[in-house]
Protein backbone atom coordinates (compact mmCIF):
# COMPACT_ATOMS: atom_id res chain seq x y z
CA UNK A 1 0.00 0.00 0.00
CA UNK A 2 1.19 3.32 -0.51
CA UNK A 3 0.39 6.33 1.34
CA UNK A 4 0.91 9.92 0.48
CA UNK A 5 1.45 12.52 3.43
CA UNK A 6 0.78 16.44 2.96
CA UNK A 7 3.62 18.58 3.50
CA UNK A 8 2.07 20.12 6.35
CA UNK A 9 1.78 16.95 7.70
CA UNK A 10 5.08 15.82 7.35
CA UNK A 11 6.79 19.30 8.15
CA UNK A 12 5.08 19.65 11.57
CA UNK A 13 5.61 16.10 12.86
CA UNK A 14 9.74 16.45 12.20
CA UNK A 15 12.21 18.82 12.88
CA UNK A 16 13.17 19.67 9.23
CA UNK A 17 11.64 17.25 6.91
CA UNK A 18 14.36 15.07 6.06
CA UNK A 19 14.39 11.52 5.45
CA UNK A 20 15.85 10.81 8.18
CA UNK A 21 13.91 13.17 10.47
CA UNK A 22 10.51 11.73 8.72
CA UNK A 23 12.07 8.16 9.62
CA UNK A 24 13.05 8.66 13.40
CA UNK A 25 9.42 9.80 13.46
CA UNK A 26 7.90 6.91 11.98
CA UNK A 27 10.13 4.90 14.18
CA UNK A 28 9.24 6.45 17.15
CA UNK A 29 5.42 7.13 16.77
CA UNK A 30 4.04 5.13 13.94
CA UNK A 31 4.89 1.93 13.48
CA UNK A 32 3.61 -0.86 15.46
CA UNK A 33 5.12 -4.27 16.28
CA UNK A 34 9.16 -4.72 17.25
CA UNK A 35 11.64 -2.58 14.77
CA UNK A 36 14.27 -5.12 13.77
CA UNK A 37 16.40 -3.08 11.25
CA UNK A 38 15.21 0.66 10.95
CA UNK A 39 17.74 2.04 8.32
CA UNK A 40 18.57 0.09 5.55
CA UNK A 41 19.40 2.72 2.36
CA UNK A 42 17.08 1.79 -0.86
CA UNK A 43 17.16 3.81 -3.84
CA UNK A 44 13.59 4.40 -5.63
CA UNK A 45 14.14 5.15 -9.39
CA UNK A 46 17.32 7.04 -8.53
CA UNK A 47 15.95 9.04 -5.65
CA UNK A 48 17.01 7.90 -1.55
CA UNK A 49 14.54 5.84 0.35
CA UNK A 50 14.98 4.12 3.41
CA UNK A 51 13.64 0.30 4.31
CA UNK A 52 12.19 -0.14 7.60
CA UNK A 53 12.15 -4.08 8.90
CA UNK A 54 9.62 -5.19 12.12
CA UNK A 55 8.25 -8.34 13.54
CA UNK A 56 4.76 -8.61 12.78
CA UNK A 57 2.52 -8.78 16.21
CA UNK A 58 0.68 -11.19 13.78
CA UNK A 59 2.33 -14.55 13.94
CA UNK A 60 0.65 -14.90 9.75
CA UNK A 61 2.62 -12.05 8.43
CA UNK A 62 5.82 -13.38 7.24
CA UNK A 63 7.45 -10.12 6.08
CA UNK A 64 6.50 -6.34 7.68
CA UNK A 65 8.81 -3.89 6.52
CA UNK A 66 8.21 0.22 5.20
CA UNK A 67 9.84 2.20 2.23
CA UNK A 68 10.05 5.83 3.33
CA UNK A 69 10.80 8.52 0.63
CA UNK A 70 10.78 12.00 0.02
CA UNK A 71 9.83 12.23 -4.21
CA UNK A 72 12.07 14.47 -5.81
CA UNK A 73 9.17 16.64 -6.95
CA UNK A 74 5.97 17.72 -5.30
CA UNK A 75 2.76 15.89 -6.31
CA UNK A 76 -1.15 17.30 -5.74
CA UNK A 77 -3.05 14.37 -4.02
CA UNK A 78 -6.62 15.92 -2.90
CA UNK A 79 -5.86 19.28 -3.55
CA UNK A 80 -3.08 19.06 -0.76
CA UNK A 81 1.05 18.87 -2.14
CA UNK A 82 2.86 15.99 -1.31
CA UNK A 83 6.61 14.91 -1.13
CA UNK A 84 6.55 12.20 1.52
CA UNK A 85 5.13 8.58 0.66
CA UNK A 86 4.98 5.64 3.06
CA UNK A 87 4.74 2.07 1.02
CA UNK A 88 3.65 -1.13 3.60
CA UNK A 89 4.57 -4.42 2.74
CA UNK A 90 2.54 -6.73 5.22
CA UNK A 91 3.06 -10.35 3.35
CA UNK A 92 1.72 -13.65 4.85
CA UNK A 93 3.68 -15.49 2.51
CA UNK A 94 7.09 -16.76 2.15
CA UNK A 95 8.15 -14.08 -0.90
CA UNK A 96 8.33 -10.79 1.01
CA UNK A 97 11.63 -10.27 -0.32
CA UNK A 98 10.77 -10.70 -3.77
CA UNK A 99 8.11 -8.55 -3.49
CA UNK A 100 9.82 -5.83 -2.07
CA UNK A 101 12.70 -6.04 -4.53
CA UNK A 102 10.37 -5.89 -7.18
CA UNK A 103 8.74 -2.50 -6.22
CA UNK A 104 12.04 -1.32 -5.42
CA UNK A 105 13.29 -1.96 -8.96
CA UNK A 106 10.26 -1.43 -11.05
CA UNK A 107 9.68 2.23 -9.02
CA UNK A 108 9.14 5.35 -11.07
CA UNK A 109 8.36 9.05 -10.61
CA UNK A 110 5.84 10.28 -13.21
Amino acid sequence: MVTPDALTITDSRTRNGSLDDVVEFLNETYFAGEVTRPKEAVSLDGVDANLTRLISTDENIRTKAFLTVLAPKHYVVAGDPVKFFLISFVIPEDNGEEIIAAVIDSWRWL
